[in-house]
């Protein structure tokens, strides 16, 4: 089944170290930066991925303690990555079901915080992968977790439409935008 994914960070340094990253489909790299010197990331991966379980892996690594500017006890340079974004097929996955998912923080100096977890964060500053765990066809699956997440939406709740036709909608759809946009 073909999926096309986005991913969007923010990539932040301390003006000596740059932040390093890879992006894999099931413990497959699709991407691997180092010293990544633009502020932002942003990629679509076209994959082709059997139907269901998959995860999509953000690491952050190279990363080591010293590379934190502290100044009075905050934090005021660091080399770290951020998840701005995730969507499948141009939906965007609801930001509640990304911060729910897990960081493991790995290869840290530090015993006390090497193998912890951290959820309710998009900031990822120490080494370690943020999971995304979904299900293709993924379209099926992100309209569960909006539907999932949202407190009322009766439109979803009437939502019974194929993969395919929805793709087909959202292609139309983005060809009358794109006609409007250039000739405005």
């Amino acid at each position: 089944m073909q999926e096309k994914i986005k991913i969007k960070l923010n990539c932040y340094n301390n003006g000596k170290n740059f932040p390093c990253f890879r992006i894999l489909s099931d413990e497959k790299i699709l991407t691997e930066e180092y010293n990544y010197t633009a502020s932002h990331y942003e990629k679509t991966f076209q994959l082709e991925l059997s139907e269901g379980k998959h995860t999509i892996v953000i690491e952050h690594f190279n990363k080591y303690p010293k590379h934190s500017l502290v100044k009075e006890s905050k934090i005021i340079k660091d080399v770290a990555i951020e998840l701005i974004e995730l969507c499948f097929h141009e939906i965007k996955c609801s930001s509640l079901e990304l911060y729910n998912c897990n960081f493991y923080i790995e290869n840290w100096p530090d015993k006390k915080i090497n193998n912890s977890v951290i959820t309710n964060s998009l900031y990822f500053g120490y080494n370690g992968r943020f999971v995304y765990p979904f299900k293709s066809p993924s379209i099926k699956y992100i309209l569960g977790e909006m539907k999932k997440y949202q407190v009322e939406n009766s439109e979803l709740d009437d939502f019974k439409i194929s993969e395919d036709e929805f793709i087909s909608k959202l292609d139309h759809h983005t060809e009358l935008e794109k006609k409007y946009y250039n000739n405005s």
